[in-house]
This record gives C-alpha cells, structure tokens and sequence, in this order.
C-alpha cells in the first residue's frame, strides 16, 4: 500500500483500524478512570501505616492458630473465586433476552464485572474476538468511559458513504461545527430507522447507541430523531480532523480485513528529479545513437540528415 506524503502515526492507525464495524445498543455507561492500586497508595502517616501492616503480618506468624484460620479463609475465598469463573452461565440471564436492548441482560454478574472493569490497554486488548450475539463491557477509544453494549442490531456494511462535513441549520447555513455524515443501503435504512424509533426519547443511556470497531467504542452518540431516510448526522465536539478520521473508520471499518505494518519506507522528493535526469541521459545517448548511424548508413547525406534534425519546425 502506497501512501501520499509521509504518515504519520495516526495515519497509520486509522488503517490498522480498519476491521469489523458494529452497532451496538448501549444498556449502562460509567466512568471507566483506571484508579491507584490501594497497594501502592501512601497514608499521610507514612510511618503508621507501615508499622500497622507490620505488626498484624508478625501478630500472625507468631499465633499459629491465627495463622491456619488465614490460611482456610484464604482457601475458601480462592475456591469461591474459582466456582464464579467457571460458571460461564452466570453472565447470562436465562432465559435469553430475544431483543439486542433488553435491560435483562444486565445480570448481577455482568454488572459486577462491569463495576470492577477499568479502561486499560491491557483490558480492551482482545475485544475484537467478542462473540456478537452476547453483551460486551468495553470502552471508548479516546475517553475513560466504560460501556454495557448489547448484542450487535446492525453490521457496518450498510454504511455506503460517510463524508466529513460542516453542519447546517434546515436554510442551509453552515454553523461552523464539524458533523460526520452517513449514507445507508435500503437494509440499513429500514432497520436503523426502527432502532431510531425506539431509542428516541428513552431514558439515558437507553438512548443511545454505539459504533463498535475492533471490540472499542468509536462513538456513542444520542438519538436526536427519528431518522427514516438513512443519512443519519453525527454531531458533536469535532474538529476537522476527528470528524474526517471517524468518516473514514465509518466507511472503511465494514472491510472484515486488517492491515499490519511490517515494513516502511520514505520516498523523498528528490526521486522525480532522479528519473527527469536520467530520461535526459536516455534521449542523449539516443540522440548520437542516430547520429552514429546516419553517417555510417549516408556517409556525406547524413550531415543533413543531422543538420535537419537540428533546424526548428516550421
């Protein structure tokens, strides 16, 4: 793949990105700030605090009844944790809600889950591989904000076109703020106007809903109207080059294919000059590759041959 210019690396991730679209219904939204690991954390009372911890760990090597009590606890504790992991089933409601939006997804074991998720590199990582047909806990790519997404309501390859845009007002006055808008296949229309619908006037967050790239959140915008032509506006705090790169993951992130960037290699400007004096060279060589052969083929008649070829065209 060859790209115009140098890429930077948002350019690069904005291709790396490009892989499976989704839409998702949003069932809970939450602050997702990864926060300070209490072990690390520093009293005000440095010293107290260290001292605390010190005397409870030697308090209970010295009591070996206190120090089997401890360990039974921590062994029920660890078989209890186990059991919750196996139990795969817990995370689901039973019976199996028939809708994509149906707040009985909301388990108590998916919630506590949710509860205890940050929004980490390492937690998002392998979210991609998330099965569709079930709820997803994740979060927004560049905001600290966790998600409840339903099952996937609607693929990204309804998306015909998305263009980066000025908004404008019903006269056709531009507002000055940047708007990603879409353009949608018949399905697509058909069936985002029955999410629009739905979702329009629903209590927060059951309004909105969310586009889903490689397992994250790209957007997670509130349904404004009811839109039943299929050219949904997004709107916004967007700059131009946010709006642009979230038209081109909206468009290009329904290809079900990923790239990787294994090697790169920056061409400079000086290549066209390269080639222009090597084309002079050629057309030189060419040029007395002619003249060698007029004189050798006409002898004295070649002279004019090459004088000819020097006279300008009349």
């Amino acid at each position: 793949m060859s790209i115009p210019g140098k890429a930077d690396e948002a350019t690069l991730q904005r291709i790396e990105a490009s892989a499976q679209l989704d839409f998702r219904p949003v069932l809970a939204a939450a602050d997702g700030t990864p926060t300070t690991d209490a072990s690390t954390e520093t009293d005000a009372d440095g010293d107290d605090a260290a001292g605390d911890g010190t005397v409870a760990e030697d308090s209970a090597a010295e009591d070996p009844a206190a120090e089997d009590s401890g360990a039974e606890d921590a062994a029920a504790e660890d078989a209890t944790d186990t059991d919750a992991a196996t139990d795969t089933g817990a995370r689901d409601p039973d019976p199996i809600p028939e809708t994509a939006y149906d707040e009985a997804w909301l388990t108590d074991a998916l919630v506590e889950e949710f509860n205890a998720f940050e929004c980490t590199p390492e937690s998002t990582a392998g979210l991609s591989e998330a099965p569709g047909d079930r709820p997803l806990i994740t979060c927004e790519n560049d905001l600290p904000i966790k998600y409840i997404l339903g099952p996937v309501e609607l693929s990204g390859d309804v998306i015909e076109d998305a263009t980066a845009q000025l908004e404008t007002t019903s006269t056709g006055a531009t507002t000055g703020q940047w708007a990603v808008q879409m353009k949608m296949n018949d399905e697509g229309t058909q069936t985002f106007g029955e999410i629009s619908q739905r979702m329009y006037g629903a209590q927060s967050p059951l309004d909105q809903f969310a586009f889903v790239l490689d397992g994250q959140v790209l957007s997670a915008p509130t349904m404004n109207a009811q839109i039943l032509n299929g050219r949904p506006s997004i709107t916004g705090n967007f700059t131009q080059d946010s709006a642009e790169a979230l038209a081109d993951q909206l468009k290009f992130g329904a290809l079900p294919i990923g790239f990787t960037v294994q090697s790169q290699e920056d061409i400079s400007a000086t290549l066209g000059s390269n080639q222009l004096q090597a084309g002079l060279l050629a057309g030189l060589i060419g040029l007395l590759l002619v003249v060698v052969y007029s004189m050798f083929q006409y002898r004295a008649l070649g002279s004019i041959t090459i004088l000819s070829s020097r006279s300008p065209a009349c």
